[in-house]
This record gives structure tokens, C-alpha cells and sequence, in this order.
């Protein structure tokens, strides 16, 4: 009797790619769950900076989403910026 070889489960991660906000979240963190668990996971730091929540980019999308957030004109750059704003308005 041959046995089953069980697929490995994908494992849903996100990653922020935001600066470090003391007491919310820090740079690189990795989340694990679907969106919508991360998105839960932190709900308090979201309320307070809702960009946080664009910020949050999932494995697949993670090398990409590096590169664009460095480059002017496009929408991680722009979201970056206005949380970098927020910060500085709000003391984070």
C-alpha cells in the first residue's frame, strides 16, 4: 500500500513594510493569518494610522512591493509618505 504524501498547507503571511511605530507595530513584522486575521491582529494600531493597513503586503507581493515604495509616483510611495506625516503630526 502506497501512502499518501500530504501537500504542505501555504501558510498565509503578510509583512509591513511601514517605519516602526513605537507600541503598534515594528518595520519587516511578519503576520501570519489571511487579511482579514492581520487586518484584526492589528486593528488598534489601524485605528490610530489607517495607513498601516496598506502597508501590509503579502509574501507573494513582498519583493515588488520593496521596490515600490522607494520610487516616487506610485501608490505605496505615497501611502509611506502621508503615515511618515502622520507620525511626525501625531508624535509616533
Amino acid at each position: 500500500m502506497g501512502r499518501k504524501i500530504a501537500k504542505p498547507e501555504k501558510v498565509d503571511y503578510y509583512v509591513y513594510i511601514g517605519p516602526t511605530i513605537r507600541s503598534a507595530v515594528q518595520q519587516n513584522a511578519i503576520i501570519t493569518g489571511s487579511r482579514e486575521v492581520v487586518i484584526k491582529k492589528l486593528a488598534g494600531a489601524i485605528e490610530k494610522y489607517p495607513p498601516i493597513a496598506q502597508l501590509l503586503v503579502s509574501g507573494e507581493e513582498l519583493a515588488e512591493a520593496r521596490k515600490q515604495i522607494k520610487q516616487p509616483g506610485n501608490r505605496l510611495y505615497e501611502v509611506y509618505k502621508r503615515l511618515i506625516g502622520l507620525l511626525k503630526t501625531n508624535g509616533g
